[in-house]
């Protein structure tokens, strides 16, 4: 799943109105989710960590997701897609 889409599953399980509303349940600055979800910002662990509990995902698929999708190498890529593998839940 795309970081925009993380952010956009959020928003809706939390039934969020604003990006505001979404970067306050997040704990993050003002400005930080547009940045996420345009690309230009990747997304913290830490608040991969809180995406994962509000979508009662596993947390390190979240973040191997995010991770899998940003990186260039292809050794690490390779290695973000055999964590994806290995974790529980669904992969989008």
């Amino acid at each position: 799943m795309k970081a925009e889409a993380y952010l956009a599953a959020v928003k809706k399980q939390l039934d969020l109105r604003t990006d505001r509303q979404l970067e306050e349940q997040l704990e993050i600055g003002y400005g930080n989710i547009v940045g996420m979800k345009k690309g230009y910002r990747a997304i913290p662990n830490h608040v991969a960590f809180r995406i994962a509990k509000a979508l009662n995902l596993e947390p390190a698929r979240v973040i191997a997701d995010l991770e899998e999708q940003r990186e260039k190498n292809e050794k690490r890529r390779a290695f973000w897609q055999s964590v994806l593998s290995r974790t529980t839940g669904s992969h989008a």
